[in-house]
């Protein structure tokens, strides 16, 4: 399909739907944590992705952060040396949706992690040697929004 083909097919759908996100990069030891999306999630299972959540009315994303923090990995704030945020972007998806994300870096010395149904697995990987064919498209983005993990640094 062409350019204006998929614009004419999105514009006959009608204003494309915003959605707000935070994804966080969570990092050991210099290694990036990758969580494998379970059969219970509705979208993209069996891929591997970071933390994410959307983003609730009225909270900020920061707070947001933390929350999936826990919810996905079991993190508290003290299980954290750091919580960076880095500048928004802006992604359109191939249906249309236009996601604001809002990305964070997060580093820790735990290296095991508590997951919840979203996700089935973890594992840690070094950044040089992330696979590509079996993550979310989107991944890349993100990672290229998170500049490298800074160490030594506090909360």
């Amino acid at each position: 399909m062409n350019s204006v083909e998929g614009h004419a097919r999105r514009a006959a759908r009608g204003p494309a739907e915003c959605r707000a996100v935070v994804a966080v990069t969570l990092w050991h030891q210099g290694e990036l944590c990758l969580l494998r999306r379970s059969q219970l999630v509705g979208s993209d299972t069996g891929l591997w992705q970071c933390v994410t959540g959307y983003l609730e009315p009225g909270i900020s994303p920061e707070a947001q952060a933390r929350t999936e923090l826990y919810e996905e990995t079991g993190l508290s704030a003290g299980g954290l040396d750091l919580l960076r945020a880095s500048a928004s972007f802006v992604l359109t998806g191939d249906d249309g949706t236009v996601w604001t994300i809002h990305p964070f870096t997060a580093l820790t010395q735990t290296g095991t992690l508590a997951l919840n149904w979203e996700h089935d697995a973890y594992r840690w990987v070094n950044p040089s040697a992330i696979p590509t064919a079996d993550q979310v498209p989107w991944l890349p983005h993100v990672l290229a929004a998170n500049v490298a993990p800074m160490t030594g640094v506090r909360r």
